[in-house]
């Protein structure tokens, strides 16, 4: 195995959103694609008819790690708000919210996801 990914179900505030818990590649192996290719087929589970009708999908990402937010941003995700404080074994522990809508929003407001829903602190 030389990559991974892990999502989860959110129902909260009259939406449903999926979560990546983790989406990583060993090192030998990034830029071949593969990070891509397991995102890619996130989204296109997440807007299958099968999958259900979710609002978002969001993810937590350290501050410092400009190369994965550039990796989302290239898959229209943007950062939506930090999170103070998010993760508990770093000098640096702020994390961003970046997130990708897949429905049109009503109100701007609706974009903020500041509840997380179940989203646990690492």
């Amino acid at each position: 195995m030389v990559g991974a990914v892990c999502c989860r179900v959110e129902q909260c505030d009259n939406s449903s959103r999926l979560y990546i818990v983790t989406l990583g590649c060993l090192p030998n192996y990034r830029r071949l694609g593969i990070g891509s290719a397991m995102l890619q087929h996130v989204l296109n589970f997440a807007t299958t008819e099968a999958a259900g009708s979710f609002d978002a999908i969001y993810l937590h990402v350290h501050v410092d790690n400009h190369e994965a937010i550039d990796f989302y941003r290239k898959f229209q995700f943007e950062i939506a708000e930090t999170k103070p404080n998010y993760y508990r074994r770093m000098a640096k522990p702020d994390a961003y919210i970046l997130i990708k809508n897949l429905k049109k929003q009503i109100h701007p407001n609706e974009n903020a996801v500041s509840g997380d829903c179940n989203s646990e602190r690492r």
